[in-house]
């Protein structure tokens, strides 16, 4: 995805764009995963995958605003990613809303529901496959959106990619695609997201200035 890095010396870049890059690199798969689980039926899968996306996403914006915090996001003495970008999600509750409605409300938690079933005195379970939409669309759209939102900061995280103009053209016409995808529809849910990406975007740029 990001093929403008390929024959340069990767010491020309400071440690913040080289983790950001492989936040991307480490999204980009993950998404792919999580698209794939809720086409083939699995969306409490998918959900806890869209769950890391937006966690990566956060953390993008939350090194790129402060980059001289790297010790706040990497725990290099017992090898983990902290929760460190508290102040970003603040700025962004809107996006933690969203994503907190899906993941923590157990819609689509079938295991509960078959333990629940499985407790009642002589109950039987009967296996069937059946296309459920409104679980399909939740979770489709909710990994859409989040590929949405880091393609919408790309430019603002990796300034370089504006001088290749060949690629910035693709990327613009996948935004606006994606984009116009979600101002159409009709829930207020989603355009109070959307209308979170200018904000992220906004806060990286002032933050070069």
């Amino acid at each position: 995805t990001l093929r403008w890095f390929s024959g340069k010396e990767w010491n020309k870049y400071p440690s913040t764009k080289l983790n950001c890059l492989l936040f991307y690199a480490e999204a980009i798969n993950t998404i792919y995963a999580a698209m794939d689980l809720s086409y083939r039926g699995y969306y409490s899968e998918s959900m806890a995958l869209a769950r890391i996306v937006y966690e990566t996403f956060v953390r993008v914006v939350f090194i790129s605003v402060f980059p001289g915090r790297m010790d706040e996001v990497f725990d290099l003495n017992k090898f983990k990613i902290k929760n460190a970008e508290q102040d970003i999600k603040i700025e962004l509750y809107e996006m933690y809303q969203m994503l907190s409605n899906f993941t923590h409300s157990h819609k689509v938690d079938v295991t509960a529901q078959l333990a629940d079933l499985i407790s009642r005195p002589g109950a039987s379970i009967q296996v069937s496959a059946a296309y459920d939409e409104d679980r399909f669309t939740g979770t489709h759209n909710l990994v859409l959106f989040l590929l949405w939102a880091l393609i919408s900061i790309l430019p603002e995280v990796f300034q370089e990619l504006e001088a290749a103009s060949e690629w910035m053209a693709e990327h613009k016409f996948l935004e606006a695609e994606i984009g116009r995808w979600f101002y159409a529809l009709q829930k207020d849910f989603w355009k109070k997201a959307a209308a979170q990406l200018p904000i992220a975007r906004d806060r990286i740029r002032m933050a070069r200035t």
